[in-house]
């Protein structure tokens, strides 16, 4: 299991060498209600902001793409069990503090807030719908 988020680990870090214009995006993300959450909540309210300038078709992880629900919960890399925010690779990557965090530190993001990260374990708790 350790060697698996390694490799998680090292090829999101990898994958995501994308440097972002700090003033060109704005990182506000919209408030979102823990009710009622969806692929479409999350999509739209973080992902859509915070993720897919890099993963998605033609950016630097595209082969790990966060477009579709089946992206994340079909890839062999684990990104969401759902049910089972602890062990789903995407929680590990958003939470962790060090340099292998998501987005990485030289991507120029900031980590997403405590509340992004709240919304996303809920959601993958819920049953990742």
């Amino acid at each position: 299991m350790f060697q698996k988020i390694v490799f998680i680990f090292v090829l999101l870090c990898t994958a995501c060498n994308y440097r972002h214009d700090k003033t060109a995006t704005s990182l506000s993300t919209p408030e979102i209600s823990l009710e009622n959450l969806s692929f479409a909540t999350i999509s739209e309210g973080i992902l859509k902001t915070r993720c897919i300038d890099c993963h998605s078709a033609g950016r630097s992880a595209a082969h790990i793409p966060f477009e579709t629900r089946e992206d994340l919960i079909e890839s062999p890399l684990e990104l969401v069990i759902p049910g089972n925010p602890e062990e789903s690779g995407l929680m590990i990557a958003i939470t962790r503090t060090d340099r292998n965090r998501m987005p990485p530190p030289d991507s120029g993001m900031p980590s997403l807030t405590a509340e992004e990260i709240n919304v996303i374990r809920q959601w993958i708790l819920e049953g990742a719908k």
